[in-house]
């Protein structure tokens, strides 16, 4: 267990995953990147959600985060106008401007989907990372049932986010 006085916080360490309380947030969050460790995030979200189903929810989100290993490249090129302006003052300044850090981000919904993507594209110096944020609104009006079935999407928001990063990298 870690705490953390100022500002107050507190990350629990069950193995495989991280349980971080926040005012606003319950984070569980993996330590690996495996089968076992995001099935074990859903299940144990699921569990906590079991046992403290009074509380009120507003939202679910799965996130994930990769950085990009260097080498690899973003096949759509969102960065590319940033580091032309980035040549281009250095040349007409004389001055080394170094590079540009970029965000991007866009929300995509689908049909036949019940979350919202948030799919963001960061550049800082030489890194490149891509983060999605599988969100879903959760109405008053669900049953417990319900939000597990959304808690347990974790598994394929992961696969799909995998999927996703492969097609975007040139």
């Amino acid at each position: 267990m870690e705490f953390k006085v100022f500002p107050q916080s507190l990350r629990v360490n069950l193995g495989q995953l991280f349980i971080i309380p926040t005012p606003e947030f319950l984070i569980v969050q993996p330590n690996e990147a495996n089968d076992s460790a995001i099935n074990n995030t859903a299940k144990i979200t699921a569990d906590i959600y079991k046992t403290l189903c009074h509380t009120p929810i507003t939202g679910i989100g799965h996130n994930f985060k990769f950085d990009l290993e260097q080498g690899e490249k973003l096949a759509n090129h969102i960065f590319e106008h940033g580091k032309f302006i980035s040549k281009t003052l250095s040349t007409s300044t004389g001055k080394d401007i170094g590079t540009l850090s970029q965000k991007k981000t866009e929300a995509l919904k689908f049909e036949d989907e019940k979350y919202i993507l948030n799919l963001t594209v960061e550049s800082k110096d030489a890194a490149q990372s891509i983060s999605f944020n599988f969100h879903y609104g959760v109405a008053q009006n669900l049953s417990n049932d319900e939000i597990i079935s959304l808690i347990n999407e974790y598994h394929n928001n992961y696969e799909s986010a995998k999927i996703i990063v492969k097609d975007i990298i040139g």
